[in-house]
């Protein structure tokens, strides 16, 4: 119940690919896709694909695109907090090409989840866009990531079966483990302040629209975006917005790669838009 569209537009001196997914029934709803980094159609990231013929299929209209230097798009390939100029040039066309659309939602899995709160922080930010779905969000700095292999990794091992026959088997290496446990906690007693992380967080204090996070219980980017959340006072304010919810998908991994997983991100993407 849609028809595939495929577009090439500009955004700065380079050609973007996209896929426009024209929903068959009448809406004035979209969703922009933001694919992260070089990525493939086949495997985990088929999610992508099924995602927008979902939605498109359940009356949402959806652009996905691949950003400079990423997939089939032109350019060296670009950071992450570099594309904002790029996920401008995806409203503008989509609305180009759909003008009956007047509410927008960006949709981003971990660096692309980034960069959509980067760009709600560039003043190139569209008024059309009034609905985030960010899945994982990178917030990598040196203490949170030292906090969440604590608690994820080393605590996990500690009460792992497999880790005890190792450790009895003499295929533990103790001493070095132990470097790494005192060096991981170390860190996580530092104070971090990397300059993308709070452009994020201001670019989501300035949103007034409605923001849903989807977090994978066994996925350390995710995990590491928790700990932030927990440790910072100003990243909590946010959280506790009534126009905010934060979900965990039990069990799940960074791309949500098993079937029923993808149905459930499915499903709480298109929840928040019809909302």
């Amino acid at each position: 119940m849609s028809k595939e569209i495929p577009i090439v537009f500009s955004s700065a001196a380079n050609s973007l690919v996209g896929i426009i997914h024209q929903s068959e029934l009448q809406s004035n709803k979209g969703v922009i896709i933001v694919v992260g980094g070089p990525q493939t159609r086949v495997g985990s990231h088929r999610a992508f694909v099924e995602l927008a013929r979902f939605l498109a299929r359940n009356g949402v209209n959806v652009l996905r695109f691949d950003y400079t230097g990423a997939g089939d798009s032109d350019g060296k390939p670009a950071h992450f907090t570099e594309v904002a100029k790029d996920i401008d040039a995806a409203v503008d066309i989509f609305i180009a090409k759909l003008p009956q659309l007047d509410s927008i939602c960006l949709w981003g899995l971990c660096d692309a989840a980034s960069a959509i709160a980067l760009y709600m922080n560039s003043t190139s930010k569209s008024e059309h866009v009034e609905r985030l779905v960010l899945l994982n969000p990178w917030v990598n700095q040196p203490h949170t990531q030292a906090q969440t292999f604590l608690k994820f990794y080393y605590l996990k091992r500690i009460f792992s079966r497999d880790f005890w026959q190792k450790l009895f088997t003499g295929n533990v290496a103790l001493m070095t483990s132990a470097k790494e446990i005192h060096s991981f906690s170390k860190q996580s007693q530092q104070i971090s302040a990397t300059h993308y992380v709070e452009n994020m967080l201001a670019g989501l204090k300035q949103f007034d629209g409605k923001v849903l996070i989807i977090i994978a219980e066994n996925d350390l980017t995710g995990q590491e975006f928790c700990a932030l959340v927990a440790k910072n006072k100003q990243w909590r304010s946010i959280m506790a917005r009534n126009t905010t919810e934060i979900i965990t998908v039990e069990s799940a991994n960074h791309t949500f790669a098993q079937r029923q997983w993808k149905e459930t991100i499915n499903k709480l993407s298109l929840k928040l838009i019809q909302t």
